[in-house]
């Protein structure tokens, strides 16, 4: 159990890290991920988020599921586009 916990430990030290470093960036490919898996390290640790952190998660979860179902939308719009002009 010991060892588990040392290697959570070590997950959570590098997954504070790179949220620092999304923090940073301006492109990042998926913010969401960051926080979800720090999210599940700190839940094994039996840690949790305090409840500002939480509310910033949830924003950046919506805003990553927005950008997909926009981007989707998109391509679906440009490959029906493409169909009619071709016919």
């Amino acid at each position: 159990m010991c060892n588990r916990k040392n290697k959570l430990r070590t997950a959570l030290k590098y997954l504070e890290k790179a949220q620092r470093i999304e923090m940073k960036s301006r492109v990042v490919a998926n913010p969401a991920g960051t926080r979800l898996n720090l999210c599940a390290v700190l839940s094994q640790l039996e840690r949790s988020l305090p409840l500002k952190k939480l509310s910033h998660l949830s924003s950046t979860i919506l805003s990553a599921l927005a950008a997909i179902i926009i981007d989707g939308c998109m391509r679906q719009h440009t490959a029906l586009t493409n169909c009619a002009l071709q016919t």
